[in-house]
Parts: C-alpha cells; structure tokens; sequence
C-alpha cells in the first residue's frame, strides 16, 4: 500500500493564530502605555473634578501622578475594553441586520402574501372556467380506442 500524505494550504493552526492575537494585543498595550505615560506627564498635576446631578464623586484626583503600576491596570482596562468592544460590536449589528429584515418581511411580505391569495380567491371562478375550456379544446394525442371481441 501506498501512504499519502495531504498538505493544507493557507491555514494557520490555532495556536500559530493565538500567538498572533497576543503578539498584537501586548503591541497595542506596550504602545497605549508609552502614549498613556507621555499623555499623562504632559497633563501634569492637574486635579479632576467629577460632579454628577450636583453630588461631587471625586474631588482632586491627579491622573499626572499615577505610578507605573496604576498606569498599567488602567491600560489594562482599556485593552479589555477595546478587545470587548471588537467582539460584541459585530454580533450586536448582526442582530440589528435580523430584525430589521424580519421587520421588512412581517411588514410587507406577509401583505403581499395575502394580497396574492386575496386576488387568487376573487379570480377562481374566471381560473376554473380557463381550465374546464382549455380541457375541451385540447385534442387527444392518441386515436379512437380499439375494441376486441373475442367469440370462442
């Protein structure tokens, strides 16, 4: 016997594609920290207020003097968020897509449907009338029956 040996081509295995995604994800976190660091160091000590409906819920935050391990959680966060994001947003438009087309069958189709038997029921007389003056007019493919008697 012969032993055959079947080669894939253009496919990558999924632990080669794994590799891949976390090369990608820990770039993009190397370089959302260096911005993060630059950014922040450039905003300085300047303090964060934030006031909802009147209530004050954090006075004299310095986002400019968070350490290194502060700046990495919030890059951390911001990965999470992002890789999240990546995944939920087609799945939303992609439920969004099916009710809209559900929407446009129920909204005309169904109509259309019964519009379609509405006008089938009102022509049926005229229909079965076609069909009973189309049978007498049509002629037999075939000639008079033969008969036999057998006398014996």
């Amino acid at each position: 016997m012969t032993k055959m040996t079947v080669y894939r081509v253009g496919r990558r295995s999924g632990g080669s594609s794994l590799v891949l995604v976390l090369l990608v994800l820990l770039l993009a976190g190397i370089g959302l920290y260096v911005g993060l660091d630059q950014g922040l160091a450039a905003w300085g000590d300047t303090p964060v207020r934030i006031i909802i409906d009147g209530e004050e819920i954090v006075d004299g935050l310095e986002l400019g003097t968070l350490s290194a391990g502060g700046k990495l959680v919030l890059v951390l966060v911001l990965l999470s968020v992002g890789v999240m994001l990546a995944l939920l947003l087609p799945m939303v438009m992609l439920l969004v897509l099916v009710v809209v087309a559900f929407a446009l069958l129920v909204g005309l189709g169904l109509p259309l449907m019964a519009l379609a038997a509405v006008l089938l029921l009102v022509a049926s007389p005229l229909l079965l009338l076609m069909f009973a003056i189309a049978r007498l007019l049509q002629r037999s493919p075939r000639g008079p029956k033969a008969s036999a008697t057998i006398v014996g």
